[in-house]
């Protein structure tokens, strides 16, 4: 898969496109709506599927639920051949619905359809819609195809907000149905102090993107998948300052996973954490013996969710 960033006027496609344009901030069931109908159109064409989202906007200083990174390896295995972040500067935040059409879909990305969600907004204070886009796909030659809405199964339109709202209520299960897979966390294995080992709890640590979206601080059952293994452990994961080791908020946040039946090295190696459960919040003990037991404790309730 290409990626491509940057100002709209260093963007130019030369091979035919199917777009799809939004935020894609979660890449939850509507979203892979969108992209699964792109990736389709574009094979029946002969285009290349490209997803555009914008760098910039005022919602990118929230944390994500998806990290870039993420976000392209999920694309990409969807079938995305072109992941174009385009910066959200004046021009383009000021630039009319009509212009967008013609300047950016048109010229830049040499799009003959246009995948959209039925409430899709664009152009300069949102005058853009779905019907704009089929008037001028009838003018100039390309298609527009509208994707209706998906509800969760509480009847609502899906959305990240609340999905967002979901991870910070602990109700994995609930975000889960809504995103498709797994709330989860990525990252490398980086090194700690390596007290979990002499506790007989030995950690894989990971240090989580600055603009990954974290649930509170607490101890979580937990899913974990390391690169080069094929194997998914269960585990117990601690989300938070690990007050008691590490010295409190200072250190920043961490993610420390003790993984049911791993045994091995993998520093440096890349990993993927889904969240299943919350055990409970984090605590700074007196000593590590407390810390001990504690986890002791903890491992047994995050088997709970695993093997009864």
């Amino acid at each position: 898969m290409e990626e491509l960033s940057g100002p709209f006027r260093g963007i130019l496609l030369t091979d035919k496109s199917v777009v799809t344009v939004g935020k894609f901030d979660a890449l939850h069931v509507g979203h892979m709506r969108l992209i699964d109908a792109t990736v389709a159109l574009a094979r029946e064409t002969g285009a290349s599927p490209v997803l555009l989202t914008f760098g910039g906007m005022a919602g990118d200083r929230q944390s994500r639920l998806l990290t870039r990174g993420e976000t392209a390896e999920r694309i990409e295995a969807a079938g995305v051949g072109i992941y174009i972040i385009m910066d959200f500067d004046n021009e383009l935040r000021e630039m009319a619905a009509e212009r967008f059409v013609e300047d950016i879909l048109l010229e830049r990305l040499n799009c003959i359809s246009v995948v959209a969600g039925e409430g899709f907004r664009f152009g300069h204070d949102r005058l853009g819609d779905v019907a704009l886009l089929e008037k001028m796909g009838a003018e100039h030659g390309f298609a527009a195809r509208a994707v209706p809405d998906v509800a969760g199964p509480d009847g609502a339109r899906i959305s990240s907000a609340r999905i967002r709202e979901l991870v910070f209520s602990c109700d994995f299960g609930a975000a889960a149905e809504l995103l498709g897979y797994n709330y989860y966390i990525s990252g490398e294995v980086g090194h700690g102090k390596k007290l979990g080992r002499k506790l007989g709890f030995p950690t894989i640590n990971v240090v989580p993107a600055p603009e990954k979206l974290l649930p509170p601080d607490g101890v979580y059952a937990t899913k974990t998948v390391i690169s080069g293994d094929e194997s998914v452990y269960p585990g117990v994961t601690n989300v938070g300052v690990n007050p008691t080791v590490w010295g409190g908020p200072a250190a920043g946040r961490r993610v420390e996973s003790y993984l049911f039946g791993f045994e091995g090295d993998a520093y440096g190696r890349g990993i993927k954490t889904e969240f299943i459960g919350r055990i409970r919040g984090e605590v700074k003990f007196g000593s590590v013996g407390e810390l001990r037991e504690q986890i002791a404790r903890d491992v047994e309730s995050a088997k709970k969710y695993f093997y009864e």
